[in-house]
Protein backbone atom coordinates (compact mmCIF):
# COMPACT_ATOMS: atom_id res chain seq x y z
CA UNK A 1 0.00 0.00 0.00
CA UNK A 2 1.63 2.93 -1.05
CA UNK A 3 -1.15 5.89 -0.74
CA UNK A 4 -3.96 6.11 2.10
CA UNK A 5 -6.80 8.40 1.37
CA UNK A 6 -8.38 9.64 4.99
CA UNK A 7 -11.93 11.09 5.26
CA UNK A 8 -14.14 11.45 7.93
CA UNK A 9 -17.83 9.68 7.26
CA UNK A 10 -18.79 7.68 4.32
CA UNK A 11 -19.29 9.29 0.96
CA UNK A 12 -22.58 9.14 -0.64
CA UNK A 13 -22.67 6.50 -3.77
CA UNK A 14 -22.30 8.94 -6.43
CA UNK A 15 -19.11 10.48 -4.60
CA UNK A 16 -17.69 7.40 -3.50
CA UNK A 17 -17.84 6.21 -7.15
CA UNK A 18 -16.80 9.55 -8.67
CA UNK A 19 -13.66 9.35 -6.19
CA UNK A 20 -12.74 5.56 -6.95
CA UNK A 21 -13.14 6.35 -10.90
CA UNK A 22 -10.61 9.47 -10.38
CA UNK A 23 -8.30 7.12 -8.81
CA UNK A 24 -8.80 4.75 -11.11
CA UNK A 25 -7.65 7.45 -14.14
CA UNK A 26 -4.52 8.51 -12.07
CA UNK A 27 -3.29 4.90 -11.74
CA UNK A 28 -4.15 4.70 -8.15
CA UNK A 29 -6.84 2.06 -8.19
CA UNK A 30 -8.63 1.40 -4.40
CA UNK A 31 -9.68 -2.16 -3.29
CA UNK A 32 -8.70 -5.29 -4.14
CA UNK A 33 -5.60 -7.46 -3.58
CA UNK A 34 -2.02 -5.63 -4.91
CA UNK A 35 -4.35 -2.23 -5.04
CA UNK A 36 -1.67 0.65 -4.25
CA UNK A 37 -4.47 2.81 -2.60
CA UNK A 38 -6.45 2.16 0.72
CA UNK A 39 -9.45 3.97 1.66
CA UNK A 40 -10.00 4.30 5.39
CA UNK A 41 -13.12 6.40 6.96
CA UNK A 42 -13.43 7.76 10.09
CA UNK A 43 -16.29 8.02 12.18
CA UNK A 44 -17.42 11.58 13.46
CA UNK A 45 -17.83 12.14 17.17
CA UNK A 46 -21.36 13.04 18.04
CA UNK A 47 -20.61 15.61 20.59
CA UNK A 48 -18.07 17.36 18.24
CA UNK A 49 -19.13 21.23 17.40
CA UNK A 50 -17.39 22.80 15.48
CA UNK A 51 -15.65 21.73 12.68
CA UNK A 52 -12.82 19.81 13.01
CA UNK A 53 -14.55 17.32 14.40
CA UNK A 54 -13.18 15.25 16.73
CA UNK A 55 -12.38 11.55 16.12
CA UNK A 56 -13.78 9.08 18.21
CA UNK A 57 -11.01 7.41 20.71
CA UNK A 58 -11.48 3.22 18.65
CA UNK A 59 -10.87 5.04 14.82
CA UNK A 60 -7.52 7.36 16.43
CA UNK A 61 -6.49 3.76 17.38
CA UNK A 62 -7.06 1.89 14.41
CA UNK A 63 -5.85 4.83 12.18
CA UNK A 64 -2.83 4.71 14.06
CA UNK A 65 -2.28 0.72 14.02
CA UNK A 66 -3.33 0.50 9.96
CA UNK A 67 -0.36 3.20 9.74
CA UNK A 68 1.75 1.03 11.37
CA UNK A 69 1.08 -2.13 9.32
CA UNK A 70 1.42 -0.08 5.75
CA UNK A 71 5.63 -0.51 5.22
CA UNK A 72 5.22 0.76 1.59
CA UNK A 73 3.03 3.81 2.28
CA UNK A 74 4.30 6.39 0.99
CA UNK A 75 1.27 9.49 0.68
CA UNK A 76 -1.27 9.89 3.00
CA UNK A 77 -4.50 12.30 1.15
CA UNK A 78 -5.80 14.17 4.31
CA UNK A 79 -9.65 14.78 2.77
CA UNK A 80 -10.60 17.44 4.77
CA UNK A 81 -9.54 19.34 7.84
CA UNK A 82 -10.15 16.38 10.27
CA UNK A 83 -8.44 13.97 8.55
CA UNK A 84 -5.65 16.30 7.93
CA UNK A 85 -5.47 16.14 11.78
CA UNK A 86 -6.22 13.12 12.48
CA UNK A 87 -3.46 12.16 10.17
CA UNK A 88 -1.18 14.37 11.67
CA UNK A 89 -1.76 12.47 15.35
CA UNK A 90 -1.56 9.10 13.78
CA UNK A 91 2.08 10.04 12.83
CA UNK A 92 2.74 11.77 16.24
CA UNK A 93 2.77 15.50 14.87
CA UNK A 94 1.98 18.91 16.60
CA UNK A 95 -1.13 20.01 15.31
CA UNK A 96 -0.32 23.26 15.14
CA UNK A 97 3.00 22.26 13.03
CA UNK A 98 1.54 21.88 9.68
CA UNK A 99 -1.96 23.73 8.87
CA UNK A 100 -4.35 22.62 6.28
CA UNK A 101 -3.55 23.70 2.86
CA UNK A 102 -5.68 22.14 0.30
CA UNK A 103 -3.43 21.10 -2.73
CA UNK A 104 -0.37 21.42 -1.06
CA UNK A 105 1.85 17.97 -0.34
CA UNK A 106 4.76 18.22 2.67
CA UNK A 107 7.02 15.33 3.78
CA UNK A 108 6.90 14.82 7.25
CA UNK A 109 10.36 14.50 9.60
CA UNK A 110 9.12 9.92 9.31
CA UNK A 111 9.39 10.70 5.38
CA UNK A 112 5.28 9.71 4.77
CA UNK A 113 4.35 12.76 2.15
CA UNK A 114 1.01 14.38 3.76
CA UNK A 115 -1.72 15.62 1.29
CA UNK A 116 -4.60 17.77 1.41
CA UNK A 117 -7.97 18.41 0.07
CA UNK A 118 -11.24 19.38 1.24
CA UNK A 119 -13.77 17.07 2.03
CA UNK A 120 -15.25 15.07 -1.00
CA UNK A 121 -18.94 16.47 -0.38
CA UNK A 122 -17.25 20.11 -0.67
CA UNK A 123 -18.08 21.83 -3.66
CA UNK A 124 -15.70 21.91 -6.06
CA UNK A 125 -13.48 19.21 -4.06
CA UNK A 126 -12.84 16.42 -6.27
CA UNK A 127 -12.39 19.01 -9.48
CA UNK A 128 -9.55 20.24 -7.07
CA UNK A 129 -8.42 16.61 -6.22
CA UNK A 130 -7.48 15.84 -9.97
CA UNK A 131 -4.22 18.02 -10.31
CA UNK A 132 -3.07 16.80 -6.89
CA UNK A 133 -4.02 13.24 -7.95
CA UNK A 134 -1.47 13.97 -11.09
CA UNK A 135 1.08 14.75 -8.42
CA UNK A 136 0.77 12.19 -5.98
CA UNK A 137 0.98 10.00 -9.14
CA UNK A 138 3.98 11.49 -10.48
CA UNK A 139 5.42 11.05 -6.59
CA UNK A 140 4.76 7.38 -6.77
CA UNK A 141 6.04 6.95 -10.34
CA UNK A 142 2.65 5.94 -11.51
CA UNK A 143 2.20 6.97 -15.34
CA UNK A 144 -1.09 8.90 -16.29
CA UNK A 145 -2.65 8.52 -19.62
CA UNK A 146 -2.07 12.12 -21.16
CA UNK A 147 0.26 13.21 -18.43
CA UNK A 148 3.85 12.23 -19.06
CA UNK A 149 5.98 11.80 -15.92
CA UNK A 150 8.35 14.97 -15.27
CA UNK A 151 11.19 14.84 -13.05
CA UNK A 152 11.33 15.16 -9.69
CA UNK A 153 9.42 17.68 -8.23
CA UNK A 154 10.88 18.71 -4.42
CA UNK A 155 8.45 18.67 -1.78
CA UNK A 156 8.65 20.81 0.89
CA UNK A 157 9.59 19.04 4.31
CA UNK A 158 8.67 19.65 8.24
CA UNK A 159 11.75 19.69 10.71
CA UNK A 160 11.04 17.52 13.92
Amino acid sequence: MELVLVTLGSLPPGRHKALLDMLETHGLACGGKGAPTELLSLSPSADARPIPMRIPDPDRALLRSQLGVMPDLRVALALGVTAHLALLEACGMPLHRVPFRPGRMITLPDGLILADNPHPLQPRALAALRPLLLRIATVLGRAVPDHPLPGDVPLPAVTA
